[in-house]
């Protein structure tokens, strides 16, 4: 078996239960056949054949499934960046880093083909003796290629026009997703698209049907959701990893959205565990 343990690989039960839980590396789960369901991020999800679930980390994920036949690999980002991919590279997938989106294809034809002939090799590769990370990396880019191809292709399915979409909408949604934490104002994302905040807005709710401040809001909530609900990190230390300064102001804002206080939502999520 492949030894790095930066790279794991192992086949889903028959009765898969996982979760919920916080991804802590990068997960890519196949499920080739399955009954059941799955949530992402509060999302509920009802699998299907030829379903690929692609993590970042951090998402919550849960899989309760039967009749499983599928696959589950996760990845650090070291063991990427070491064996030859870019750095930022996963910032640009589409299907990772972006909560925009259910970060999950359903391939057919020769995509479908291609991908089950590409996960078949890493499994068979991850069990030589005389393994190398680097042929794993191959497989994986090329996995990772034909996934972000797979996706926009059925985005383009949806929508004749995604090609067109201006592709300043996706790098604001891009820079939400990275600095969302640190930068709670639209100006900081209007200005490194040197945009106006009227104009950069315009943009951005021209494709995801909100201001860049609801994105903003949505984005801390959901991660709020996440760390409290998830998580055992105090909730005072979670407000200031969030960027408020007065972790009182962060409960009002949680509060206003959810209906509840974080202190209750967390004691919610530990009951229905």
């Amino acid at each position: 078996m492949y030894l790095d343990q930066s790279f794991k690989l192992a086949g889903l039960p028959d009765e898969t239960k996982i979760g919920p839980v916080l991804a802590d590396e990068y997960t890519i789960v196949w499920i080739g056949h399955a009954t059941g369901n799955a949530q992402i991020d509060f999302k509920a999800i009802k699998v299907h054949n030829q379903n690929w679930f692609f993590l970042t980390p951090g998402q919550l994920f849960s899989l309760k499934t039967f009749q499983t036949v599928g696959t589950i690999i996760t990845f650090s980002e070291h063991f990427a960046l070491k064996n030859g991919f870019e750095r930022g590279y996963f910032r640009t997938h589409p299907l990772f880093h972006n909560t925009s989106q259910i970060p999950l294809i359903s391939p057919e034809g020769m995509e479908r083909t291609n991908m089950d002939i590409v996960i078949k090799l890493i499994a068979q590769e991850s069990k030589r003796k005389d393994s190398t990370s680097q042929i794993i990396q191959s497989y994986l880019g090329a996995l990772l290629e034909l996934s972000a191809r797979a996706f926009r292709n059925a985005q383009l399915a949806e929508n004749p026009k995604y090609n067109q979409i201006d592709e300043r909408a996706h790098e604001l949604n891009r820079l939400i997703e990275e600095y969302f934490s640190s930068y709670h104002d639209t100006r900081y994302y209007a200005s490194q698209l040197e945009l106006t905040p009227k104009r950069a807005n315009e943009i951005f709710k021209d494709v995801y049907q909100k201001t860049i401040t609801e994105a903003i809001h949505s984005r801390l909530i959901l991660e709020m959701k996440r760390r409290i609900g998830y998580s055992a990190i105090p909730i005072n230390q979670i407000a200031l990893e969030l960027g408020y300064k007065d972790p009182s102001y962060m409960s009002r804002f949680f509060k206003k959205n959810e209906n509840c206080s974080p202190h209750e939502f967390r004691d919610e999520c530990s009951n229905s565990e």
